[in-house]
């Protein structure tokens, strides 16, 4: 187990697939085996991270669930997708009433928050298989949240492709396990700040 620890933290729910290390001799139960099995799957699957190439294209997945979002970023190989870096985060008591439209956008705007080094100046797609999304940029929302999140999206250079959720499945398990405690939009933070003092400003 030893060979696992530097990639635990990279690796979703791993703290409940692998117990602490003890010295003494234990017994492991059959669920703890078939957790064994599952983690020494995950380490020689295409979940294990690699570390950023510039040769390579990327490509940011993400989805939303009642829980919370999820995200992947991940480069383009000449044998397929390989992960660089993954994003989980729970959803706000406010956040958890957004309407599907609003926290699929949100799971964008936090992975580009996240990885902005990675993909600010460069071309790389957005995979989502929340449909509606991928007319985001070809009009004005409607909703101001949506609005003010595709005006900040349009600093980057990207294409989105809309896929099926099937075919979604790294984001759409991150996103129904969130590990990162919520945490409130910090666009919307400062919105609310300016407008507060906006009103002692005029009150004065």
């Amino acid at each position: 187990m030893l060979e696992s620890e530097p990639l635990r933290k990279f690796i979703p729910t791993t703290r409940t697939q692998q117990k602490k290390g003890q010295k003494t001799l234990i017994t492991l139960t059959n669920d703890e085996l078939n957790a064994f099995d599952q983690l020494k799957q995950i380490l020689t699957t295409d979940m294990v991270l690699r570390l950023p190439n510039n040769r390579f294209t990327f490509k940011v997945q993400t989805d939303a669930s009642d829980e919370g979002i999820g995200a992947v970023l991940l480069q383009i190989y000449p044998e397929g997708d390989r992960p660089i870096a993954y994003l989980s985060k729970k959803f706000t008591q406010a956040q958890r009433k957004w309407s599907p439209m609003e926290q699929e956008c949100y799971a964008f705007i936090c992975s580009l928050d996240k990885w902005h080094n990675y993909l600010s100046g460069i071309k790389f797609t957005w995979e989502t298989d929340h449909k509606a999304l991928t007319q985001l940029n070809q009009k004005a929302q409607i909703n101001k949240r949506c609005e003010r999140w595709r005006l900040k999206i349009l600093e980057y250079d990207y294409k989105v492709k809309y896929i099926p959720g099937l075919t979604n499945s790294m984001p759409d398990y991150l996103s129904r396990s969130p590990v990162d405690d919520a945490e409130e939009d910090s666009d919307e933070v400062s919105l609310l700040i300016s407008k507060s003092t906006q009103t002692r400003f005029f009150r004065h």
